[in-house]
């Protein structure tokens, strides 16, 4: 039986690697040296995390890489809880930073698959891991955020120009006393 791999998953995970070996943030950035792994799960890859990697400052990441461009995406969500408790358990995890990586075009589906989830048990599990960091991989490059700012809306609306520019518009008009309509359906 011939085993179907998820290519999408490590497409991002190949041209997110490429990205790290070039980028200027020493967080991050891996310019020499070997990855401990950056093969996603069922390429033979059960001993570490998608992404394994001691950063050019010394830090340890463990990143899991999620994609919603799968049959099956709402799973892809509930996976990520999953994964990552399972790194946990792992050997050599005691300075470690968790992460998780998904494509920059997805954050809105993530987000959306997220606020299912009751807010509170959401922030608790980003510190029962810790979560460290989210990462946004896409035509932007890397983007970081935490884990409670993938789950905000309002951080999310705001990044975006044409939001941002709508809600200026609506407090402008409140500060000018005037009455507002604001089609929230738009933002």
């Amino acid at each position: 039986m011939t085993k179907t791999y998820k290519q999408p998953e490590q497409d991002l995970i190949d041209d997110f690697v490429a990205t790290l070996k070039i980028s200027t943030d020493s967080d991050i950035s891996k310019k020499s040296g070997t990855f401990i792994n950056t093969k996603c799960r069922g390429r033979g890859n059960d001993e570490y995390a998608d992404v394994e990697y001691i950063s050019d400052s010394g830090t340890h990441w463990v990143i899991e890489a999620k994609t919603n461009k799968t049959n099956n995406f709402p799973n892809e969500i509930h996976k990520v809880f999953g994964n990552l408790l399972k790194e946990t358990g792992r050997d050599n995890r005691e300075k470690c930073k968790y992460a998780i990586l998904i494509p920059e075009d997805a954050e809105g589906d993530f987000r959306n698959g997220f606020m299912k989830i009751d807010h509170q048990k959401y922030i608790e599990f980003g510190k029962l891991i810790p979560i460290n960091s989210v990462f946004l991989y896409g035509n932007s490059g890397i983007t970081k955020k935490t884990w409670s700012e993938l789950y905000d809306e309002t951080v999310y609306l705001l990044n975006s120009p044409e939001n941002k520019a709508h809600l200026l518009s609506a407090i402008t008009n409140v500060e000018n006393n005037q009455l507002i309509d604001v089609d929230i359906n738009k933002l």
